[in-house]
C-alpha cells in the first residue's frame, strides 16, 4: 500500500468519526453540525464571562500555502458573534488529511487576521495528523479548538449540559443520551490518563441515569402501540 493509499484510508476513518461525533448533542462548551460528508462545523460557546475570543497562542497561525483553496464560505452575515466562535473541520479527499478553517468573525481575535480566514489554521493536532504513527481523532482537534478559543479553557472540554437532556421528551432523550454515552465511554477509555477522566466518568453515570429513566416511557409506548395493532387485527377477523 502506498503512502497516498494509507492517508486516504486514515482520512476515511477520520470522516467516519466525524459522522458519529457530529450526531452527539448536549455538550456544554461547544456544539456540532454536520455539513456534508466531509465537513463538520464546530461552534465553541462563549464562556460564562462572555468572552468568546481566541487567546494569544504562538501555535495559532495560518498555513502559508497557495496549494489549498478556501473551504466553504464564511457565515453569511459576516458579523462578529457574541455566542462564540465557529470553525470548520474538513477532511477533503483531495488533500487526504484534515484541515481547520475559522468560519466566523470575532471582535477580539488574537493571532489570526480576518483577511486570513480563507487559509486553514495551523494547529498542533492537524500538524500531528501528518505523522504516520499519530492517532489524531476529530475530538482531539475539537479539544484543541476549545483550548485556544476561550480566555479560560474549561477543566473538562467534553462536559455535558445535563439540563439540556432533562428538558427533552422521553423518546428524544433516550436516543440523545445513547449517542452521548457511546461517545463518552469511548473517550474515557482513550483518555484515562487525562486530568478530566474523573469528570468524564461522572458524566457517564449521570447520563446513564437519564437514559434508563427514559427507557420505560419509550418501550412502554412501543408495547402499547403493538398491543393496539394486535387488537385491531383481532377486530378485523
Amino acid at each position: 500500500m502506498t503512502k497516498g493509499d494509507k492517508n486516504a484510508e486514515r482520512l476515511h476513518a477520520f470522516l467516519k468519526d466525524c459522522l458519529r461525533f457530529g450526531c452527539v448533542k448536549g455538550f456544554k462548551h461547544f456544539s456540532l453540525y454536520l455539513r456534508g460528508r466531509e465537513e463538520l462545523v464546530v461552534s465553541v460557546h462563549a464562556s460564562d464571562d462572555g468572552s468568546p475570543f481566541l487567546r494569544t497562542m504562538p501555535s495559532l497561525d495560518v498555513l502559508n500555502t497557495s496549494s489549498l483553496p478556501p473551504a466553504s464560505p464564511l457565515m453569511e452575515s459576516g458579523a462578529a458573534l457574541d455566542f462564540g466562535t465557529v470553525f470548520l473541520v474538513a477532511g477533503y479527499a483531495r488533500y487526504k488529511c484534515p484541515y481547520v478553517w475559522l468560519r466566523s468573525k470575532t471582535r477580539r481575535l488574537h493571532g489570526v487576521s480576518h483577511d486570513a480566514s480563507e487559509s486553514p489554521l495551523q494547529l498542533r493536532t492537524t500538524d500531528a495528523w501528518g505523522d504516520a504513527g499519530a492517532n489524531v481523532r476529530v475530538w482531539d482537534i475539537v479539544e484543541e479548538l476549545i483550548s485556544v478559543s476561550l480566555a479560560t479553557p474549561p477543566a473538562n472540554p467534553f462536559e455535558l449540559d445535563l439540563e439540556f437532556f432533562s428538558q427533552l421528551e422521553p423518546f428524544e432523550s433516550y436516543l440523545t443520551t445513547a449517542a452521548a454515552l457511546n461517545f463518552l465511554r469511548k473517550t474515557y477509555l482513550l483518555k484515562t490518563d487525562t486530568p478530566y477522566a474523573a469528570a468524564l466518568a461522572a458524566d457517564i453515570r449521570q447520563v446513564s441515569l437519564l437514559h434508563f429513566k427514559a427507557a420505560p416511557f419509550v418501550f412502554g409506548a412501543v408495547s402499547a402501540e403493538h398491543a393496539g395493532s394486535g387488537d385491531d387485527g383481532a377486530d378485523d377477523e
